[in-house]
């Protein structure tokens, strides 16, 4: 708990510190909040800096400037929305087609359909249930 309370006052009085000197030279530092967590951070060793790469991955890297990196841009997807004209256009045409159909459809003889039986009556199969004595 001391530790904590050691870890926040430090970076405060560091910055009043700072404050001073740099109101005593004329010009005025201002310490973000970022700077203020990463010296707690610090502080409280929970973070540090990360040890330098090995040589055989610094030589397995390509050179800085022989990379060719290109920009990602967001690209417009097509919606597939129609606009007033098309949707006037595609109605003309499916009018156009229903039309053919029909005439096609009036020339073809259709043949009557074949008669359906008569429906059975269950009630006159079964003999009725008072004659049974």
């Amino acid at each position: 708990m001391i530790a904590l309370a050691a870890a926040l006052a430090l970076p405060s009085l560091r910055g009043e510190a700072g404050a001073q000197e740099a109101g005593a030279a004329g010009a005025q530092e201002a310490v973000s909040g970022g700077a203020v967590i990463g010296d707690v951070l610090e502080t409280l060793h929970l973070r540090q800096t990360p040890p330098p790469a090995q040589d055989f991955v610094v030589r397995s890297r390509p050179a800085p400037d022989s990379l060719d990196y290109q920009p990602m841009k967001p690209t417009e997807k097509p919606t597939g929305k129609k606009t007033p004209a098309q949707l006037d256009a595609l109605g003309a045409e499916l009018q156009g087609a229903l039309e053919q159909n029909r005439k096609a459809g009036a020339r073809v003889a259709v043949p009557d359909p074949a008669p359906r039986p008569a429906p059975r009556r269950a009630a006159a199969a079964r003999p009725p249930r008072d004659q049974a004595n």
